[in-house]
């Protein structure tokens, strides 16, 4: 779970001097992308300080856990409908609605719902809880609550190994707290995956190659070979690389068109294995920039559609979005680079310096979606990308071979 902590004064100034220089390694120079920047439009209602933990859509509707869920319809760019966002129900203790920043979409066997976590305004209840996309406004069902030994339920991933899977992280009540994974393929019964129990590390997030399921956590990777079986432990395969001192891993991905699994950590580096956890590539450390040779905490990556390509890229703790290349040519090695900013917006956003902790693909395309430019409004194809930050809310582009990212905040 995620919380909103607003930085220190010096943090904030820090961040000012890492976006003056960035601008040193934009292609006309700072002046001149002075005078190409654009106002970002504010395009729906959600407010710009908000900590978006999660997105997820289902049933062509979008949900948004930023302490309080909200939802929006999708957009219909042929009528012109551009729905707003409302706040959807949540479960409370008297007055006090609870608080989510974990969501999925999953399609169990009562169709297409969101999953999320619920905790209590005092930390001391919590809960994964069903959302029916079509009534967002009705009370969230309760489908799993803490069992025994277990204080808290802190974050659901989804995984479809061939059978769709909802998992719940949960702490226990050791001192210090244990993390364990919990498993259901129905929505309705959850089992402990056995051998999950951590010490002194915390569940990242899981993906799959369509068969076996790797799982990450701050420290380490455990993996099905054969799929998920919650009975029997996970194994584990060759050590990822040296993660460094004060390392920590933050982000997982598989990449189908290059069979890769790709690891990040909060220290610059990125890690890739062609054999799904049996042997590693690490990468070197990624600096901020030319200018600044501190390391790229790395968070959440993303596939996004252009074309027919697939474009891999990552978000930062505080340095906003990278590019790491297209899906099937890059590995582990390919330095990256911030987003294409000539004849962007970007580089003139509060995005470059904003930290990231959810990406969002809208898996489904648009036509003829509203997009403005710098020469003004347009219709591009393509696929729809959001992106959470902390405390500076929701972002949206439109990925397009017609032109580069134009962003919006939500």
């Amino acid at each position: 779970m995620h919380t909103n902590v607003k930085p220190a004064l010096p943090v904030v100034l820090a961040l000012f001097v890492l976006t003056i220089a960035a601008c040193t390694q934009h292609p006309f120079g700072i002046f001149a992308s002075i005078q190409r920047e654009r106002k970002i439009p504010l395009d729906r209602n959600l407010g710009k300080e908000l900590t978006v933990g999660a997105l997820a859509k289902a049933g062509g509707t979008y949900f948004a856990a930023t302490g309080a869920l909200y939802y929006r319809e999708q957009d219909d760019p042929a009528t012109g409908t551009r729905p707003l966002w409302g706040a959807a129900a949540a479960p409370a203790a008297g007055d006090q609605s609870y608080r989510t920043m974990s969501l999925v979409a999953a399609d169990l066997d009562a169709g297409e719902r969101v999953y999320a976590v619920f905790v209590s305004p005092d930390a001391t209840d919590s809960g994964v809880y069903e959302i029916n996309p079509a009534s967002p406004t009705d009370p969230p069902q309760s489908i799993f609550t803490p069992p025994g030994g277990v204080l808290r339920i802190n974050n659901v991933f989804t995984i479809n190994d061939g059978t769709q899977w909802l998992l719940a992280s949960a702490a226990t009540t050791d001192e210090p707290a244990r993390h364990r994974l919990y498993a259901s393929s129905d929505g309705e019964t959850f089992g402990f995956l056995e051998g999950t129990e951590l010490a002194n590390a915390t569940w990242v997030g899981v993906a799959t190659n369509g068969t076996a399921v790797a799982y990450l956590s701050t420290t380490g990777l455990w993996r099905h070979p054969a799929g998920i079986t919650p009975g029997t432990p996970p194994e584990i395969p060759l050590a990822i690389p040296p993660r460094g001192s004060g390392a920590i891993f933050t982000g997982i991905f598989y990449d189908e068109v290059g069979d890769l699994l790709w690891v990040a950590d909060n220290r610059g580096h990125l890690y890739t294995s062609d054999d799904f956890g049996d042997t590693w590539v690490k990468g070197p450390e990624n600096p901020v920039s030319t200018s600044n040779d501190t390391a790229i905490p790395f968070t959440v990556f993303a596939g996004v559609p252009r074309g027919g390509q697939t474009i891999i890229i990552v978000g930062t703790g505080g340095y906003g979005l990278r590019v790491v290349g297209v899906a099937g040519e890059v590995d582990a090695n390919t330095p990256v680079s911030p987003p294409q900013v000539t004849g962007s917006n970007y580089q003139g956003s509060g995005l470059a310096s904003s930290a990231i902790v959810s990406l969002f693909v809208d898996p489904d395309a648009v036509s003829g979606f509203p997009v403005e430019t710098a020469d003004g409004p347009a219709r591009w194809d393509g696929h729809l990308l959001f992106v959470g930050t902390v405390q500076k809310g929701l972002w949206r582009t439109l990925s397009s071979v017609s032109g580069p990212y134009q962003w919006v905040r939500e």
